[in-house]
């Protein structure tokens, strides 16, 4: 008895079925490749592919949440959808009430101004605290790789050195626990003075340990970058765009990182005291991985090795 062979193309409507195990590069490569039977099969697999990434990426804030609705209520679906979701991955939402002390400028950046004490009257007056965060939009959940890079420019001709900035600007992640439970704890490092901080959230006490060497020069541009391991591990580095040198920090192992860890954003940190310049910060690169030029840093599989300390 002669085996009849059948190519994807002639299963029709099973296409459908079939697609919903396959990751969004393959659904492209499939499209691409004519494998779908129809227009629609192809429409109905990046709906599904959208709504599958929808319930996997956890929304950060009432501002997220109201742009995905907005998405949704306008009929955006499918592979648009998807290209919505990539640009949002590097959005950023301060609140308006901070500024003009923290402001956005485009939907993926903002500029911090004067220091706390020159810019408002206190916390009262609407300004954004001495100590303000400001999370990416779309985070990942324990288990799933993040990375985030975040580039610094200052807001005149004379650069930023680590005297202006100090510890003032960190780039960071937000690790939370389950809705009902509510706890939160930061994990950030200033490239500036190349230092790392732990805090839980609503505690003023701070772990701290230098990971690498204040920076030495005036730049014109710097570039952070953050990236969570799939299993759980955290790593900075710092770079000057158009050197080569890229400083690591070594990763903090999962260990380290509290139990109850279940989602993770990446964001942005400002102690307002220590910064005595203007600056920009906008968010260059947020996906699964660091970009192809990052790829091989050995800080990734070595550990970071320092003595950290209390600091209240």
């Amino acid at each position: 008895m002669s085996r009849a062979g059948f190519g994807i193309a002639e299963l029709g409507d099973i296409c459908i079925h079939v697609s919903s195990f396959l990751q969004l590069a393959q659904i492209a490569r499939s499209e691409e490749a004519g494998i779908f039977s129809c227009k629609d099969v192809a429409r109905l697999s990046w709906h599904k592919a959208a709504l599958a990434l929808l319930a996997e990426e956890p929304i950060w804030g009432p501002s997220g949440e109201s742009v995905i609705q907005q998405l949704l209520e306008s009929g955006v679906r499918g592979k648009p959808f998807l290209q919505e979701m990539r640009l949002l991955r590097r959005a950023i939402f301060p609140p308006k009430s901070w500024s003009p002390a923290i402001h956005e400028t485009a939907f993926n950046s903002l500029k911090a101004v004067l220091p706390h004490s020159q810019t408002d009257e206190g916390e009262g007056a609407g300004g954004p605290p001495m100590e303000a965060a400001v999370p990416l939009t779309v985070g990942t959940r324990l288990g799933r790789p993040l990375a985030v890079g975040i580039e610094l420019q200052p807001d005149s001709d004379e650069g930023l050195t680590s005297a202006d900035m100090q510890c003032g600007f960190c780039i960071g992640v937000e690790l939370c626990s389950s809705l009902a439970d509510g706890r939160t704890m930061s994990v950030m490092f200033a490239p500036f003075s190349g230092q790392c901080y732990m805090q839980y959230g609503g505690e003023r006490c701070v772990m701290c340990a230098e990971v690498i060497p204040p920076l030495q020069q005036t730049i014109t541009k710097l570039r952070a970058w953050a990236q969570v391991a799939q299993d759980g591990s955290i790593f900075f580095a710092r770079q000057i765009p158009g050197s080569e040198v890229i400083e690591e920090t070594g990763h903090l192992p999962r260990e380290c990182l509290p139990a109850w860890t279940a989602e993770i954003f990446a964001g942005m940190y400002f102690w307002r005291d220590h910064i005595s310049k203007a600056f920009s910060a906008t968010v260059v690169h947020c996906a699964q991985m660091l970009p192809d030029e990052l790829s091989e840093l050995e800080g990734c599989s070595k550990e970071i090795e320092t003595t950290w300390h209390l600091q209240s």
